[in-house]
């Protein structure tokens, strides 16, 4: 999940299966808030939830 904090709270969701590795999705995580920041502005984090 991903924030946007320049006066607005956007997110995304990052989904996997089983067959994807963790170090994809924060790969990709990663790369979707270089992108967005480089082009909106604002800062990003990552939030893992606990999986239950």
């Amino acid at each position: 999940m991903f924030t946007l904090t320049a006066g607005s709270l956007d997110f995304y969701i990052i989904q996997g299966n089983d067959a994807s590795p963790d170090s994809l999705l924060n790969d990709a995580a990663e790369r979707i808030i270089t992108l967005t920041v480089k082009y909106c502005g604002g800062s990003g984090r990552i939030i893992k939830p606990e999986v239950i």
